[in-house]
This record gives structure tokens, sequence and C-alpha cells, in this order.
């Protein structure tokens, strides 16, 4: 038979279990999120145009691109941002710098995309936590955590700007331990189901370098 002790510590460990529980599955079932999860659907595809701004904290500088993606179902995807290209057919990863005329070759098994620049709506939707932080009859901004996936304790955290008749994300900010930012702003989201196969196929540009380590 429990003492009165024990019987406090399953109580109490009980109640946090029920809390967190709670928190989550409302964070995950509230309807504008589920709108926006229905809205992204990767299984089919998705294209996504935007602006990244990415501010260094120690060396207090910002850096300015242009970026464009084309998502396709089964890990299949080309993305561009400014001279850099990167390009998955679902096995093998091409990134293609046209500054520098190379070309690095991998087996995407080699590769870890959860913050790159072609995964990270995926990322945030399927992996983060989301609870509505406000809202108006034209917009809503989201609050997103995650906890670090080396099981340290860590959590990430993201905030989306969303525009709520649309169901669609136009603003994305996330802040690293580092006070480094990186703001995407959304400037096209579109289905992009029956892309063409070539779109996520590489043609080696002609005298490029190339590295191939698969």
């Amino acid at each position: 038979m429990m003492n009165r002790r024990t019987c406090m510590i399953a109580l109490a460990g009980m109640l946090l279990t029920s809390w967190g529980g709670l928190w989550r599955t409302n964070a995950e079932t509230h309807p504008l999120i589920d709108s926006i999860r229905a809205k992204y659907d990767f299984d089919k595809g998705i294209e996504l145009a935007f602006e990244l701004e990415t501010y260094w904290a120690v060396r207090e500088k910002t850096r300015k691109r242009k970026g464009h993606v084309i998502l396709g179902p089964d890990d299949r995807f080309r993305a561009e941002v400014d001279n850099v290209v990167w390009v998955c057919d679902g096995r093998t990863y091409w990134q293609y710098n046209n500054k520098t005329n190379q070309v690095i070759i991998k087996r995407l098994l080699d590769i870890d995309l959860s913050m790159h620049p072609s995964q990270i709506i995926k990322t945030y939707l399927t992996e983060y936590d989301f609870s509505v932080k406000e809202q108006d009859g034209r917009e809503a901004i989201l609050e997103g955590v995650r906890v670090s996936k080396e099981n340290d304790g860590r959590k990430q955290t993201v905030t989306l700007w969303v525009d709520k008749k649309k169901n669609t994300i136009v603003k994305a900010v996330s802040v690293d331990r580092q006070g480094n930012r990186n703001t995407y702003m959304f400037t096209k989201t579109r289905p992009a189901a029956g892309a063409d196969p070539g779109t996520f196929q590489f043609e080696i540009p002609e005298g490029a370098e190339v590295l191939d380590t698969r």
C-alpha cells in the first residue's frame, strides 16, 4: 500500500501529464491551425516564393535575399536562394552554386534538412505545437514551440503571421540562441500538384566542378 508521500507524487505526476497533454491537444486542434495545415498539402506539392532577411547578432549585419521553392511528394524539391540551387529527386541531393560553378552531390539520407530553406515551412507545420497569440478579422499571430532534438530541455520557437481569409503564412520569424534572426516574407503560396518531373532533376552545367560524396 502506498504511503501518503508516494500518493502525492503519483497524483502530481498525473496532473502534470494531463495538463501537458491538454495544452498540446488544444494547440493542435485549434480550428485556425488545422485550416492552415490543411492548406499546405505537402503530399500533393506546394510552391512558395519569399524574401529572406537574415540578421547576425554578433556582427550586427543584415543580409537580404529572394527565394523560390517547389515541394513535391516523396521528399522531392527544388529550391533557389540567390545564386544557390538545391534539388532532390527523393534519393539524391544536388547543391549548385552558380558563382563558383560547383556542384555537390550527396545522398538525401546524409542531409539534415529540418531548417533548410526548402523545408522550413514543412518543419514548422509538422514538428511545432502552435497556439494563437493574438488575432483580428484578417490576421492572426501564432507562437510555435518545438523541444530540441538533442533532448537537452531547450525549446525552439517561431512566430508566424497568418492571413486568416486565405489560411496562408505571410511571415515567419525565428531567433536562435545566439540572437541570430531569420525573417521570411512569403510573396507566393500555391499548390504545385502535377509539377513537371524534370523539376526535381538536376543537369550538371558544362565545366562545373563536381564533388560527389555518395
